[in-house]
């Protein structure tokens, strides 16, 4: 008799001991998914685009196209396709070398005339290319032969999220550049300005 106690206290003791671990399985995978993106909630480069595009009041926008022909948003900000290099390098001035290391693009641009104000997000795949990325988007839109309105402002900032945002544009004047920078820094979190330069 005491050994079947002993036996039926055992497997209570172990059935209890297996419900509390997988209890504390439970709450620490809640935990993890609960926090996933909590520190940047941009889930795209065109979501982030769209919430400094949010920022500007009436007054301030332009007429703003975005996103290539699958994606086009006549309102503001668009997806922009990254399966064709040449056309990403052609529009947004992402080098066609460095494709393969993003994985997420859109684009704001002046509807009239993309010299005027074009700008373009990209997410990439790996926080360590972002520095190189953004040196050798610095020099593909540096060595540019502009026409039709010679561009005299460039920005570029990196934001959380492996996400780089590039900006140029006729600023004198308008200052579409300079309000850009502006409310980007104003409506995410934790952006940092890597390049900010006049266009000669």
């Amino acid at each position: 008799m005491k050994n079947k106690l002993k036996a039926l206290v055992s497997v209570i003791l172990a059935a209890a001991v297996l419900v509390a671990c997988a209890s504390c399985g439970k709450n620490g995978e809640s935990n993890t998914s609960t926090n996933d993106g909590a520190d940047f909630p941009y889930t795209s480069a065109e979501s982030l685009l769209s919430e400094v595009w949010k920022s500007y009041s009436e007054e301030e926008k332009f007429h703003a196209i975005g996103g290539d022909e699958n994606h086009m948003n006549e309102e503001g900000p668009g997806k922009y396709s990254i399966e064709d290099a040449e056309v990403l390098d052609s529009v947004l001035g992402f080098p066609s070398a460095e494709i393969s290391k993003i994985d997420d693009a859109a684009s704001l641009m002046h509807a009239m005339n993309q010299n005027t104000f074009t700008c373009a997000a990209f997410r990439f795949k790996n926080e360590k290319d972002i520095e190189g990325g953004i040196a050798a988007l610095k020099r593909n839109i540096l060595s540019r032969r502009w026409i039709c309105g010679f561009p005299d402002s460039l920005v570029i900032a990196k934001a959380p999220g492996n996400y780089v945002i590039a900006v140029w544009g006729i600023d004198e004047g308008n200052g579409t550049v300079s309000l850009f920078k502006q409310k980007l820094k104003s409506a995410v979190d934790g952006v940092q300005i890597s390049v900010d330069e006049e266009i000669v």
